[in-house]
């Protein structure tokens, strides 16, 4: 009997299988990320006037050398090169969580300091290990940053 055939059949049959596992696995490396990573974050924020209040707009709650600000959240975006994590999926991590996020950085003094009705755009690294921003830089106005990708 010819033992052959079978093994050739079968061959015939993993193969792609095979194939398929390996072409997966080496896509997978290529989104791979450390888990804990930074990532560059940008979020703006206004802080309102007296008579504006928060009303209906998203508010986000920054510690900031200790003391809890409350700030409306006019945008925010991770801009992550592999499109794994959005700023969504950070927003969704902190919302239970008073404060929001844990501000550091030289700069962000800058942020607790803003005056009713100013605008500021935060640039940082946000860790989603910590819920810690580490501010990079804070600028006045709104939005003179864009996101590097659009996802």
């Amino acid at each position: 009997m010819d033992h052959s055939r079978p093994c050739r059949l079968l061959a015939l049959l993993f193969a792609p299988v095979l194939l398929l596992i390996v072409t997966t696995t080496a896509d997978s490396q290529e989104g791979f990320r450390i888990p804990g990573m930074p990532l560059p974050t940008t979020l703006v924020v206004q802080k309102p006037t007296p008579e504006q209040g928060f009303g209906s707009n998203p508010v986000i709650e920054l510690s900031i050398g200790g003391e809890s600000y409350r700030f409306i959240r006019r945008d925010f975006w991770v801009d992550d090169p592999q499109g794994l994590i959005m700023g969504g999926d950070v927003l969704r991590q902190v919302e239970l969580s008073r404060p929001n996020m844990l501000v550091e950085g030289p700069d962000a003094n800058k942020l607790a300091k803003l005056e009713p009705g100013q605008t500021a755009t935060v640039t940082g690294m946000y860790s989603m290990t910590t819920r810690s921003l580490t501010v990079n830089s804070v600028q006045g106005g709104n939005r003179p940053f864009q996101p590097g990708k659009r996802y």
